[in-house]
């Protein structure tokens, strides 16, 4: 190989990490913080009906506008159990078996 060869090499090599090295420098790391998932959302603050709205719209009368963020809060309590339902109607008889082997005769006493 001659030098022009390699030189061309070696600069595509170095284009090539650097640009690998830009696009992990942009990726979002683990300590971005709190970030929004989506919105912004309207919500009725009589009904709880939630509506989706662009970033330039305003909400109507009666509507609190929020923005989507992750919820990390512990679990809530377990409700109670439900009662339980009624009894089924009973099915039709099956029909008879048949009749087993006759046992054997018992000792004389």
């Amino acid at each position: 190989m001659n030098r022009k060869t390699i030189g061309a090499a070696a600069a595509l090599v170095l284009v090539a990490l650097g640009a690998i090295a830009a696009i992990a420098s942009a990726a979002p790391g683990t300590s971005v913080g709190v970030r929004r998932l989506t919105g912004p959302f309207c919500i009725d603050a009589r009904t709880g009906v939630v509506r989706s709205v662009a970033a330039t719209r305003k909400c109507r009368a009666g509507e609190l506008r929020k923005y989507g963020v992750a919820v990390n809060g512990p679990s809530g309590p377990a409700g109670a159990p439900g009662t339980n339902g009624q009894d089924g109607t009973a099915g039709p008889r099956g029909p008879q078996g048949l009749e087993g082997p006759k046992g054997e005769t018992g000792l004389q006493g």
